[in-house]
Order: C-alpha cells, then structure tokens, then sequence
C-alpha cells in the first residue's frame, strides 16, 4: 500500500549492518522506530480507508524529508522504522526533521485531522546490539516519547530499558484488572463554595496492583489509553459512580441538584461507544441522566470536531449534562464553547495552585469565570489548596469548587461519612 520495504526487508538490512559493525570499518547508525500518535482513533471515528490514505500520505513525508539513501520501512499497522547514517546528518537532526514533518494536518475528503508523531532512536556503534535488542530499545524510546506528550523524538539510555520491562508488565496486569473488575474509584466531592455544603463527587479510577501496591493513575491511565484498555476501564468506573449515587440517593435524603462527575476518554467519544454505555448504565442504575456529568478534554474536541459533536449531540438527547475538563491547558478555540453543547468548564489546578498561598495566576482565572458567568456555563475551579485560595475565588464570584483543602478524594465509605456528617459540609465548614 505504502510501496515501502516491509518488515522483512528491513530486518535483512539491519543485520547486515550490524555484522558490518563487528568487522573493520563498519558505519556507524541508528535505528529509528515511528508510531504515529492517535492513528486508532482515526481508524475508530472515520474508518479504515482514510486511515490508509493517512499511512500513504505518512510514508511520502518520511521520503521528502529524508536523504533519498535512506531505508525507510512500515513495520505494519502505524509503525514505520528507519536506519539512520550519521554520514549523512546527525541522529538528533534527522530524528527532528522526522517530526516536524509528522506534525502537520491531514486534509482527505471532508476530514480534517491532526498528524503527529512518537520517535524512539537507539545508536549502534560502539554499543554492540543484536537487531532484536535494537528494536526493543527504539520502541523502549518511542513510548517514552509517548509519555512526554508525543509529538518528539527520544534517544534511547540505559534507564529505559528497565522502564520498558515494568509498562510492559503493567499493561499485562492492568488488562487483567480491568477483566475482573479489580479498578476501584474513589470519590472527590465538588462544593459550594459559599455554602460549603456538598453538590457532588468526581469519580475518580484508581488501581490497587496485587504485588506493588497503589499505582497512581498518571501511570496507569496512559497505558489504559495507549493499549485500548480504556474502554472497558472507562464503563467500569462509570457503572460504578452511576450505580453509587443512585445507592445513596435512596438511602440519604440527598438534594435533587447532586451529580456524579466520570471522566470519559477520547476514544470513547470519538468512537460512540460512550452514548451506548451511558444509555444501558443509567437504565440499569436507575440514576435520572440529568444527574451525570461526564467531563472531557480540550483535545477531545480538536481530534475529530464532527465525531465529538455528534457523540455530544447524542448524550445531550439522554439528558446527560457535558463539562471540558483541565479548561485552559489546551488549544481550543474560546468560540468552541458555543460550538459544541457544553453545560460548564473545570478550570484546571495549575491555574489556582502555586508555590504561595493565594491563586497561581489570578488573571487568568477571573477571566475563565466571567466568561463562563456571560455563556451562563457552570465552572467549577480544581485545587484548592488554601483558605486564601478559597476566599480569593468566592471574590471572583466562582459558586464551585474542588482541592484538597475542601476534601480529597474517598472510599465509598468515607464519602458516607461525610455525607452524614451535616449533610455533607465540609471539613473546612464544620471546623469555622
């Protein structure tokens, strides 16, 4: 499809290399290991074909942007390899080149996406490696370009690889969590901040690994996303929370107004499976949909804006109420919020968290909440973390809240307490 050599081709040259390496004189090189970031969800959302003509357009690119000697080869699916010649260029340079080509846009038919690319790098040369040892430690290195955000190149070290053993059994043990429903959620409650009295919780996942202990979602949720995981990850918290409030609102005498916050993954909104599993999980738990909000990011919106308005319109139809999570941390457009049928915003902790007592960058969270005050969009302001914080945003007239100082997030049993405990007043509240 590509017209590149395909993995056994590129295997032949590669070792021919590496023998020419232990003879006199061999040149030095290194291998090059792309994976394009997000291609599934392009398969996912818009189909098979334009994914194809994506690889097609992708394998072009490397040609233009490479010396014309250069092995270029699709390794299969979204993967391409590459041997590097120093003689030509540095590694550093070519590998940037790589990706500054990658990080484009790609125009095919009323499509509109966004291209970018994970590249690991392992020099051969006086480190003597045997290919299958090189092509462990590219992809070590391309993953943990990956877990940087994407859209980079990373020379492989030492340290990777022992990092690329432990996601490689994380991954292992995280698909076999999620299999026996073994992820856990805790519970964060959101607040008034006038009031203090409780109007929700956030869901959040959280992973009890059997031999290590605790591992924080930073960890574990990029390899729930980058395997596939997160789907079936995604329904089970959600199942949960839906189930969890709907537990408490027949036992407590629980305002009409509380809802259960559940994160939702791109792929879940980009592929639709997340209007389905809304719709049976809110039957089966008997949860009214008006109750449940499920948070997106920015990006979400960028990926795809056709897919991700259709799934929105779609949870709209249920009731379901809409929120953009981590607000301001990314690239979308201000006019996005009238675009799409968003209900609120959740300004992000770096904003209001910082090295000092008061708001990390008040301007701008000022800003964030008059904004959403004249869209009549709800906003709630994450990481609150001090009582100047906390005074500081009921001036700017923000009505809720979430951080540490308010509540952290809670076992079941715990959010019953505090439940319990004056109707859900804070600790804060109860100790004024």
């Amino acid at each position: 499809m590509t017209a590149l050599p395909n993995r056994a081709a590129f295997e032949k040259t590669v070792r021919e290399a590496i023998d020419g390496l232990r003879g006199s004189g061999g040149a030095r090189f290194a291998l090059c290991f792309v994976d394009l970031d997000g291609f599934k969800l392009v398969n996912d959302s818009v189909g098979h074909h334009v994914g194809d003509a994506l690889l097609v357009a992708v394998s072009w690119i490397l040609r233009a942007a490479l010396p014309p000697e250069t092995m270029i080869a699709r390794m299969g699916g979204d993967e391409f390899a590459i041997v590097l010649r120093e003689a030509v260029m540095s590694y550093r340079v070519q590998a940037q080149r790589i990706v500054e080509s990658l990080g484009t846009r790609f125009h095919y038919e009323a499509y509109d996406l966004s291209v970018r690319a994970s590249v690991g790098v392992v020099e051969l040369g006086e480190l003597m490696l045997t290919y299958e040892d090189a092509l462990r430690d590219a992809d070590a290195a391309m993953y943990q370009a990956k877990k940087l955000g994407g859209g980079r190149f990373v020379i492989f070290d030492a340290t990777m690889r022992a990092r690329a053993k432990r996601r490689r059994e994380l991954t292992n043990d995280l698909s076999e969590s999620v299999a026996r429903g073994q992820i856990g959620v805790a519970y964060q409650p959101i607040f008034d901040l006038n009031t203090q009295q409780v109007l929700g919780f956030e869901a959040l996942a959280r992973w009890e690994h059997p031999r290590e202990g605790r591992i924080g979602p930073d960890e574990f949720i990029p390899i729930a996303e980058s395997t596939g995981t997160i789907e079936a990850l995604g329904r089970s918290v959600l199942a949960a929370a839906c189930e969890q409030l709907a537990r408490w609102r027949d036992t407590f005498e629980l305002a009409e107004s509380w809802t259960m916050n559940v994160n939702v993954a791109a792929r879940q909104i980009l592929n639709g499976s997340i209007v389905e599993d809304t719709r049976a999980i809110l039957a089966r738990s008997g949860l009214p949909a008006g109750r449940l909000t499920l948070e997106i990011t920015e990006s979400v919106l960028l990926d795809n804006v056709r897919v991700a308005n259709e799934t929105l319109l779609a949870l709209r139809e249920l009731g379901v109420r809409i929120c953009i999570d981590d607000f301001g941390t990314g690239f979308s457009s201000l006019q996005y919020l009238q675009r799409f049928p968003i209900d609120g915003i959740k300004v992000d902790r770096s904003f209001v968290s910082g090295s000092g007592e008061g708001i990390a960058s008040e301007p701008i969270v000022e800003m964030l909440i008059t904004l959403s005050n004249v869209l009549e969009l709800e906003v709630v302001v994450e990481g609150i973390e001090t009582h100047t914080q906390m005074d500081r945003l009921q001036r700017l007239g923000c009505a809720m809240g979430q951080g540490f100082l308010l509540g952290k997030p809670m076992s079941p049993d715990e959010a019953i307490g505090l439940i319990q405990a004056g109707s859900g007043r804070s600790a804060v509240a109860s100790s004024m």
